[in-house]
């Protein structure tokens, strides 16, 4: 395996979203990123889900009063499936990219962005690679490989549940966002699927790991999401509340698929995050 591992510094145009998308990597240079933006860009070649060496991009965000050498919190995002391709920025500008740029002082955590190369495959085709991101970034900054956790919106929803309920030892709480429960992508073009319940096959192997690790479970969606329906989220919080789980279910009333622009501005998921991982947000 060979890893390369070159942070890129971001200019200020991280200030505006709307800049995000379309802003292109500055060339490598040895002085660290202006402490208002809090972002590098990182690439890593790593075998991709057919075995070649594939390119991958992502991000880390820092907090810019986190102390250098105190262990820190982590937290894995993974966004959804508009977001793929290997500019290297334009999964910030969607979720919670937004709200580490206009309301960083809720989030006091080291935050890993990966950005998926291909739309039509699914974040568990691209594991290896994502972990390898993740444990590169727990040393170079530090994280406390007890205190990470993970969420995603829509594909990286379900990528948050795969994850989670396949290594449920890396991570200590998972919000998935708008989510769904079986793979949609393993022909290459999206999968249409029924509803399903409690008792799907699926639903029941994500909740049984969930709840045999004891690890928490916030889950978002609309009510009117006609992309993924949110039965997917329904029934996963029922097979979970059936076993005894730490779950919680927000349903956003009226809301289509983009149940994100509510998840991730809503200060108590911030606050979520910040108890279970034992960070504290920076007092005014």
């Amino acid at each position: 395996m060979t890893a390369a591992h070159t942070a890129i510094a971001l200019t200020l145009a991280l200030v505006l979203p709307t800049a995000l998308a379309m802003a292109s990597p500055t060339p490598a240079t040895t002085a660290p990123c202006p402490p208002a933006a809090g972002f590098t860009l990182h690439t890593l070649t790593h075998p991709g889900p057919d075995g070649t060496p594939t390119e991958y991009r992502y991000a880390i965000y820092r907090p810019a009063n986190l102390h250098a050498h105190t262990p820190a919190a982590g937290l894995l995002f993974l966004h959804g499936r508009g977001e793929c391709g290997t500019d290297g920025t334009r999964h910030l500008a969607v979720g919670l990219g937004k709200e580490l740029i206009w309301s960083n002082d809720r989030w006091p955590m080291v935050v890993v962005m990966p950005q998926k190369p291909t739309q039509d495959s699914e974040w568990e085709d691209h594991e290896s690679a994502i972990l390898t991101m993740l444990d590169l970034a727990t040393e170079a900054h530090t994280i406390d490989p007890s205190r990470i956790a993970i969420t995603g919106l829509s594909q990286g929803g379900h990528g948050t549940l795969m994850f989670a309920s396949r290594h449920p030892g890396r991570f200590v709480a998972a919000a998935p966002v708008c989510a769904y429960n079986a793979p949609r992508f393993t022909s290459g073009t999206f999968e249409p699927k029924p509803p399903p319940t409690p008792d799907s096959p699926e639903v029941a192997a994500i909740a049984d790991a969930l709840a045999e690790a004891g690890m928490p479970v916030w889950l978002f969606h609309g009510d009117e999401d006609t992309v993924i329906p949110h039965q997917e989220s329904k029934a996963l919080y029922e097979a979970l509340a059936a076993r005894g789980a730490e779950a919680e279910l927000t349903l956003h009333v009226g809301v289509g698929h983009n149940a994100w622009d509510h998840a991730y501005p809503d200060p108590a998921l911030a606050e979520w995050f910040r108890n279970h991982l034992d960070a504290e947000a920076p007092s005014e």
